[in-house]
């Protein structure tokens, strides 16, 4: 909870008209359709007003923030695990840049906003280039199986200095052959040549089945000299 994410003028105004970020408000179908309904947005906005001057306001959010810290402190001190130091703690919950003049200032914001003294524009996709955000991993290109983002690397063997590197898995074999799964890579003794049923996997099967097949046999020959016996003695 570094206080540096969270103070800053594109959090605390934040755009309520169009509260998305990154994308367009008619890209979120869903959030759209609700904020469309001018009854949903008067709703919208009274939760809003309530919030800011409500919980979120410099008092009431200083007695919270307080009666936590006071009881979380000592555990804080205590843990080996925790994620940030005792100062980047005690900075983000009193001062200048903590939880409680993030949301003051925030509160001030919505209330701004609401009254229409103050006119946020939102981030959407077209200010943040083109849709895409900094930093955002892009899928494969499948007609080419290299990665788009530039950032990426291909695991090994499909960087182009391996067989079947550079190309989608060939999902259609070769003569008579099982589907090749990408990277060249095939099951041993599969590869669909003349040699398939000689390989390491075909001969351990083989054997398998030659000594089932012998001590199936022999049980049957023991068994009907079993019978023959057993037959004469009754005779």
């Amino acid at each position: 909870m570094g206080s540096s994410s969270f103070i800053n003028d594109s959090a605390i105004n934040f755009s309520i008209t169009t509260p998305v970020s990154g994308a367009t408000l008619e890209e979120r179908p869903l959030l759209n359709a609700l904020l469309e309904d001018d009854e949903n947005r008067e709703t919208f906005n009274k939760y809003l007003k309530k919030m800011a001057t409500g919980f979120f306001s410099e008092e009431t959010i200083t007695e919270k923030v307080s009666e936590i810290t006071s009881m979380i402190t000592p555990y804080v001190e205590k843990d080996p695990t925790k994620f940030y130091t005792m100062e980047e703690y005690l900075k983000a919950t009193t001062g200048d840049e903590s939880i409680i003049e993030f949301s003051t200032q925030r509160a001030e914001s919505i209330l701004a906003q609401l009254s229409g003294e103050l006119v946020v524009e939102a981030e959407t996709s077209s200010d943040m280039g083109g849709g895409q955000e900094q930093g955002q991993m892009q899928p494969p290109d499948v007609t080419t199986g290299e990665a788009q983002d530039k950032g990426m690397q291909p695991p090994a063997g499909q960087d182009g200095a391996g067989p079947g590197a550079g190309g989608p898995p060939n999902m259609g074999g070769g003569q008579n052959g099982p589907p090749d799964m990408g990277g060249g890579m095939q099951p041993p003794g599969m590869d669909g040549g003349p040699n398939a049923q000689s390989g390491a996997a075909g001969s351990s099967y083989s054997k398998e089945t030659f000594i089932m097949i012998g001590i199936s046999l022999a049980l049957l020959i023991g068994a009907i000299v079993f019978a023959s016996f057993f037959k004469r003695r009754r005779s």
